[in-house]
């Protein structure tokens, strides 16, 4: 009786862990499936990366209809000649299979999985215990079997590892698509549409002269013919909505990209200091070019207006005619020891002028000083004008000498 108690409490032991097994040996066999089918279906997977990285670079859309159409037609028939190949990889492992793989990535010698599937030949109860404490420990046994991960096996197809560098290729493509990638793929499974019958995208653009010039903002039309005279300086903004492509802004044809606002308008900013020539490509199309001339800030000019004398009551008086070409900012007097004793240092007298107002194009005036109570009063010195604009730079006369009244 205790022997009849003892096999009944082994027998669903061992139906759990053949039920254990069973499951572990179907993982096994989906393992060596992929392991089969990957390596197979490798070809294909280049096939399609290499033509998707080509329709991501936009590249079709370029040929004419009937060798775009050719070029689809080339990598459809190599999709389908290594799907084809591949037909053979795909018929799941049997259960053997499965068992041996299992049986090898567990570490178990003898082929122990097949005896949970064996069953005892007709003997005495011994017999049967003894086959049952058989079955216990096989059963111990095969609680620590597992399933290694499945090696893809590329190393043999692929022995020079183009695979990174297609991997590469599709990650580069895919940036320089971006957002654009849905219309992309659909040119490039569409002979005939090329990007040069893509609407050209809607350029817009304002060139806003220096805050000191004092002039208004320019607005080039992109059919303009007019020679644009610009101040140097002078800050661009660019923004093209639609079309295909990446804009570029063109200074004498040294091209700069736009900076991408979303998928569908772009934008840039320059500030213009040299050039003859303005244009905005897109697609190899010109939304729009001008002549362009940069005109530099001159320095103020600066004069007497007449020899500097003296009043009635020794006041240094001082006439001048200054002109800028955006306006003037600030006039002075600079004045210097003609003879400068020997061991003293050198010693200018910086004298501010009145101007008649703001940032004049034009002015003319006459200051006072009284310069009297100076130790250099009634000693020969040099006197010359300075002038300065919004921009900083300045213009100087001619030196003039005279005795200090």
């Amino acid at each position: 009786m205790s022997d009849q108690v003892q096999v009944s409490s082994e027998a669903p032991r061992g139906a759990q862990a053949s039920a254990r097994v069973a499951r572990r040996v179907g993982v096994a066999r989906v393992a060596l499936l992929w392991e089969r089918v990957w390596p197979a279906l490798w070809p294909a997977v280049a096939v399609a990366s290499a033509f998707l990285a080509i329709a991501l670079l936009d590249l079709l859309p370029r040929l004419a209809a009937w060798p775009h159409a050719a070029v689809l037609a080339g990598f459809a028939i190599l999709f389908a000649a290594a799907l084809w190949r591949t037909r053979g990889a795909l018929a799941l492992p049997g259960i053997a299979a499965g068992r041996r793989r299992l049986e090898r990535d567990s570490g178990l010698a003898h082929r122990p999985l097949t005896q949970l599937e064996d069953k005892p030949a007709p003997t005495d109860r011994t017999g049967v215990a003894v086959w049952a404490i058989h079955q216990r420990r096989l059963a111990a046994a095969l609680g620590r079997v597992r399933v290694a991960w499945p090696a893809a096996g590329l190393a043999a197809r692929d022995p020079r590892a183009l695979r990174a560098l297609l991997v590469l290729v599709l990650v580069v493509a895919g940036a320089i698509a971006g957002a654009e990638w849905r219309e992309r793929l659909a040119r490039a499974f569409a002979p005939g549409v090329s990007l040069a019958a893509a609407p050209p995208g809607t350029l817009d653009i304002w060139i806003t002269p220096p805050a000191y010039t004092g002039l208004p903002p320019l607005l080039p039309r992109p059919d303009q013919t007019a020679e644009l005279v610009v101040p140097a300086g002078a800050m661009l903004l660019a923004q093209v909505s639609g079309g295909n492509g990446q804009p570029r802004l063109l200074i004498d044809g040294n091209p700069v990209a736009f900076e991408a606002v979303d998928a569908r308008n772009f934008r840039i900013g320059a500030t213009l200091e040299s050039g003859t020539r303005l244009g905005v490509d897109q697609g190899g199309r010109a939304l729009g070019a001008w002549t362009l001339r940069i005109v530099p800030d001159q320095p103020p000019v600066v004069a007497f207006a007449q020899r500097p004398g003296q009043t009635r009551r020794a006041a240094l008086k001082l006439d001048y005619e200054a002109s800028d070409d955006y306006g003037l900012a600030a006039i002075g007097a600079l004045v210097r020891r003609a003879e400068r004793p020997e061991g003293v240092a050198d010693e200018t007298i910086d004298l501010p002028l009145p101007l008649p107002g703001q940032f004049l194009k034009e002015a003319k005036g006459s200051s006072f000083h009284d310069l009297t109570a100076h130790p250099w009063a009634g000693l020969k010195v040099k006197l010359r004008l300075k002038a300065s604009d919004a921009a900083g730079l300045e213009g100087l006369s001619q030196e003039v000498e005279i005795e200090l009244p």
